[in-house]
């Protein structure tokens, strides 16, 4: 019994030193990132607006570019925002780069269900870089070519997947019909696509329709428009 007594001593206080390590790692990983912040008491990014389900992201990183970019992401959620539309944001930090995704739901788009689209910026934080997708392709040292078949490959397995539960009633071939109301044609999987890091991961992000008429709003998510590409 003693033993026993024992060892749960031990196992608490391994956890309790383990959440403490936790704790100090995430309050001091904040408090590095501080020298490339405007505010230092907030993070990388904050919401500058929030009602109901909407939440606005505001860059929290000097720089004159990061400053434009903070004004078009605000003019553009002005612009947006109205009825019952939605805008939410996602990031991830990896090394050096800040990664945001910010998600557009349009209430009124005409195919049905709500359409989602998304900005995503990509920056050094370091020097307050914005990087173009040429940029992350260049860090994960790979191309197009590499993109290109993994981005259509994972297409193909949502077209099966679906098709197995019959909700096309073999009225929706791949090519001229599935393909045509993703909007991709002629092999232009890679048009209006994003880069999103992850994890230490390169993903795709490509948002598409989701039509009502075929109910694949059942089937479909946003996490569908996350293609993972590296390993």
């Amino acid at each position: 019994m003693k033993k026993n007594n024992k060892s749960l001593i031990l196992l608490i206080g391994f956890v309790l030193i383990f959440i403490i390590f936790i704790i100090y790692y995430f309050a001091n990983r904040n408090n590095s990132f501080n020298k490339y912040k405007i505010e230092k008491n907030k993070n990388l990014v904050y919401s500058v607006y929030d009602k109901d389900k909407t939440h606005v992201p505001h860059i929290n990183v000097k720089g004159a570019g990061i400053e434009k970019l903070n004004s078009i992401i605000v003019d553009k959620a002005n612009d947006f925002l109205k009825g019952d539309n939605i805008i939410t944001y996602t990031f991830e930090i990896n090394g050096k780069i800040l990664s945001l995704a910010i998600q557009y739901v349009d209430a009124y788009d005409d195919s049905g269900y709500p359409k989602i689209s998304y900005d995503v910026y990509n920056i050094n934080f370091y020097n307050s870089t914005i990087l173009n997708n040429d940029d992350m392709l260049n860090i994960f040292g790979i191309t197009e070519n590499d993109v290109l078949p993994i981005v259509k490959g994972k297409f193909g397995e949502y077209y099966v997947a679906l098709n197995k539960k019959n909700i096309y009633r073999n009225e929706c071939d791949f090519d001229g019909c599935f393909l045509q109301l993703r909007g991709i044609e002629n092999d232009n999987y890679l048009e209006d696509i994003h880069y999103y890091i992850k994890n230490g991961h390169l993903y795709v992000i490509k948002a598409f329709d989701v039509y009502s008429i075929y109910e694949e709003e059942k089937y479909f998510t946003a996490k569908d428009f996350f293609i993972q590409i590296t390993n």
